[in-house]
């Protein structure tokens, strides 16, 4: 897995190590992107439980809030989610929920890739969702954190934000046996992206950070 919010956080990060890119992302921003299009899954955001500030270089360090997060089915059908092995794949901040939405000014995005089974295993439940049910999960993206006044590309300055989280998770759909978890194959199993719906984040100004792979 390539620089996501784990590996990302306690990399000491410079200009040219960041793998992260800074661009207008206007599908974001419309009122369709709180939903998949494919999934039918509602994400929401909050209250943040704990948060992490990890060291990186002199310009740039990382903050990770942890996010209670829970998935709804909006759709019509019954859906498969692998909960505990979601990713954050992409996120959206602007200084007002109506700047997000009219205008998203920076989306903070980084390559990523599912892990692999054995990973998947260690921390997946599996969780049959009926139209209209909701299941509680978390989320801890990765905001880089800029302490300069020059633009990083994919950095942030402190502040107060309107953030939404784009997560990669695993689903499955229309499976046989669809009560029955333990019948599923990983051919019934979908990487697939939702949008969270926008949630205020505080970015502090000089935080205590600390060495986050040290600590582990």
């Amino acid at each position: 897995m390539l620089a996501t919010s784990r590996s990302l956080a306690g990399a000491k990060l410079t200009t040219a190590l960041i793998v992260i890119m800074s661009f207008r992302f206007p599908e974001a921003a419309g009122a369709d992107a709180k939903v998949s299009r494919i999934s039918g899954i509602q994400l929401k955001l909050g209250p943040v439980l704990s948060e992490r500030f990890c060291s990186g270089d002199d310009d740039v360090y990382t903050q990770l809030p942890l996010f209670a997060a829970s998935y709804a089915n909006s759709g019509h059908e019954p859906l498969v989610l692998s909960i505990g092995t979601e990713i954050p794949s992409a996120m959206v901040v602007a200084k007002s929920a109506e700047d997000l939405k009219k205008h998203p000014i920076e989306v903070v995005h980084w390559t990523v890739y599912p892990p692999t089974d054995r990973e998947s295993k260690a921390a997946e439940r599996v969780v049959v969702l009926k139209p209209g049910d909701r299941v509680e999960s978390k989320a801890e993206p990765a905001l880089a954190i800029r302490r300069v006044v020059s633009k990083i590309p994919g950095t942030v300055t402190p502040g107060k934000y309107v953030l939404r989280v784009q997560m990669l998770i695993k689903i499955a759909r229309k499976p046989k046996n669809i009560g029955a978890e333990t019948g599923l194959t990983p051919n019934n199993w979908e990487w697939e992206t939702v949008w969270s719906a926008p949630t205020d984040i505080d970015l502090p100004n000089a935080p205590n950070v600390r060495d986050c792979d040290a600590a582990r």
